[in-house]
């Protein structure tokens, strides 16, 4: 070998080993906490959706119920027998 003992080689290996490792829980950590921030904010938009969409359905409720009100009868059409066809 090139002159280190087994411990030195042994503790090199253990040494990256844990290294690797915490880069390896950092960037898990990292997306997790990507994943939960992504997961809020979605959350926070649905919530806001139903909100809106709840909104926009009284409104047609309120629309639909005025709107019977305001439509004057309807004039029906008759036919002659005396149209030219």
């Amino acid at each position: 070998m090139n002159g280190a003992s087994m411990e030195e080689v042994w503790d090199d290996i253990n040494l990256a080993s844990l290294h690797d490792h915490s880069n390896t829980n950092t960037s898990s950590n990292t997306n997790r906490h990507s994943f939960n921030g992504y997961t809020v904010e979605l959350e926070r938009e649905a919530a806001h959706l139903a909100q809106e969409n709840a909104k926009l359905r009284r409104q047609q409720e309120r629309f639909l119920a005025a709107a019977p009100a305001q439509l004057p009868k309807k004039k029906t059409l008759y036919r002659t027998s005396t149209a030219p066809f």
